[in-house]
Formats: structure tokens, sequence, C-alpha cells
């Protein structure tokens, strides 16, 4: 079994930020900077390290999402970058923790359905899992609904 580790890393905004207290032996805990990012951090021996980053977006958009989703009235709303074949790439996310689901999409794609998930960082990771095993999933606006 692991030992609980205490340490601090910084958002990209400067804030330390730290793993919850309660982490337990978990690789990986998202934890909330005052600036609003969702940082995920995952545990590296005696350490935490950052694993990815979400950026809070400050609207639900009206469309490309499902209606279902975009109403929940715990959703909320992030964007993060990923390298494509043609440059960055700014994937936008969609999730509702009551729901336990999430959507992503990138550019003019259809929107991603990831469930169940815990939280927006698990989500990102299930998508990003998605994205790479796809090569070709830059090229996939052609109207297909994808789940997960």
């Amino acid at each position: 079994m692991k030992t609980p580790i205490a340490s601090t890393t910084v958002c990209a905004c400067g804030r330390p930020i730290s793993p919850p207290v309660d982490a337990g032996t978990q690789d990986l805990v998202e934890v909330a900077c005052a600036c609003g990012r969702l940082i995920e951090l995952r545990r590296s021996f005696d350490s935490w390290t950052v694993d990815g980053e979400l950026h809070p977006e400050g609207s639900v958009p009206v469309g490309g999402f499902s209606r279902e989703l975009r109403l929940q009235p715990d959703v909320e709303r992030f964007w993060f970058p990923v390298n494509a074949a043609g440059g960055r790439l700014n994937v936008h996310l969609v999730f509702s923790a009551e729901m336990r689901s999430a959507e992503a999409k990138p550019s003019d794609m259809k929107a991603f359905r990831i469930a169940p998930v815990a939280n927006a960082s698990e989500a990102r990771r299930k998508w990003l899992l998605w994205w790479e095993s796809h090569p070709r999933a830059s090229r996939a606006s052609s109207g297909r609904t994808h789940s997960l």
C-alpha cells in the first residue's frame, strides 16, 4: 500500500495547489485552483505532478452538445488543448457531475459522449485515450456520433 504524501505544485496562473488531504492512496486526483482551472495531479513516487489541466469557459454552448447535458443545472464547461496533425486544437468539454456524464468536441466534429465519469478530468483522460487510438479522428467530422 502506498503512503499518502503531501506536496505542493503550482498552477499555470502561479498559485500553489496541493492534493486533498483525503487523497489516501489514489494515484490521480482533481484539484480546483482559485483561478477556475481544474488540475489533475498524478502521484509520482514521493510527489505529485500535473497530469492535465482544464480551463474554465463562462457559458454553456447552444449548439454542438446534447440538449440533455447542456440543460443540467450543474453543467460545467471547460476547454483543453491537444496536438493534432494541423497544429494545436482546442477541445471543448461539457460535464455534469449529477449525470456522471460529459461530452467533448474539437472544432466542427460531433460531440463525443463519455460516461460514466466521476469528474471532468476523468472525461478529459478518456477522450484523450479515444483520440490517440483514432489517428484519423481529426478528419472525422462526417456527422458520426461517437460514444465511450
